[in-house]
């Protein structure tokens, strides 16, 4: 329904992200009848440290905050709500920074090693050939580490209300709830799933359609596989979600400037 819906109303890449947000409530209350916390913590623990959890919160908010506020120019109603969006994620981030323990820390740092690199490192071969075959230039470096500090510190929170919530928190919790972090086959599927999922925003660059479903499919399943695992063995959507911040942060900075 969504890929149709992105296709069928040509939408934006903020619109459609966007409209992820009624779609993933609606399967996660009505059809896997979870709390909503159960998308962002596996187990769904009572808040704990409110005061360290508001100060943590406010931290991750305040720069999505500031861009929806201060603009450096108008922005589109899809980029308001995006920011939006992160500012809400802003608490559901903190909500798993306060519940995470030395073994998520653990986990954390190895997604980002493994699935993080991975993805970065795919980004990075993106951008080679973009400069070495086609001759662009590239991005001062100071213009490049403001793109992927400010890209880090949007992505980073959005991801508890945008994409990675519906992928590893609603959709790979439902089709493996005993969070088994060897079950590759259905991981395999989320990866896939979510590979196909980009296809209504990715541009046409005259390969054809069956050219752009393999490599989305190929690239997604290279990084979706190792962010499932980590999912499940931490159930804390910040291992995956800063993992996969990083990856969004590296294309912005070296393809995005």
């Amino acid at each position: 329904m969504w890929v149709a819906l992105g296709f069928a109303f040509h939408l934006s890449a903020n619109a459609y992200l966007l409209l992820g947000v009624p779609l993933t409530v609606a399967f996660q209350l009505g059809i896997r009848r979870r709390a909503w916390l159960t998308a962002w913590v596996a187990e769904a623990p009572k808040p704990r440290r409110l005061p360290l959890l508001l100060v943590v919160a406010l931290a991750l908010a305040a720069y999505p905050a500031h861009e929806l506020l201060f603009p450096g120019r108008p922005p589109g109603a899809a980029v308001r709500l995006w920011l939006a969006c992160a500012v809400v994620g802003a608490f559901g981030a903190a909500y798993g920074a306060t519940l995470a323990t030395k073994r998520t820390w653990r986990d954390l740092a190895c997604c980002v090693l493994v699935a993080g690199g991975a993805g970065a490192g795919l980004m990075v071969l993106s951008a080679l050939a973009l400069h070495l075959g086609q001759g662009k230039p590239w991005a001062p470096p100071g213009r490049m580490l403001h793109a992927f500090v400010t890209s880090l510190a949007k992505y980073v929170p959005v991801i508890f209300v945008l994409e990675e919530v519906t992928f590893r928190g609603v959709l790979d919790a439902h089709l493996e709830p005993s969070r088994n972090p060897k079950a590759y086959g259905t991981a395999t599927i989320v990866a896939c799933l979510w590979g196909l999922w980009h296809l209504p925003v990715v541009p046409d660059d005259g390969r054809g359609l069956w050219l752009h479903v393999q490599s989305l499919v190929m690239v997604h399943v290279i990084t979706g596989v190792p962010l499932a695992v980590y999912w499940r063995r931490s159930g804390n959507l910040l291992v995956p979600g800063v993992a996969h911040a990083l990856i969004d942060a590296v294309r912005n900075a070296i393809l995005r400037t």
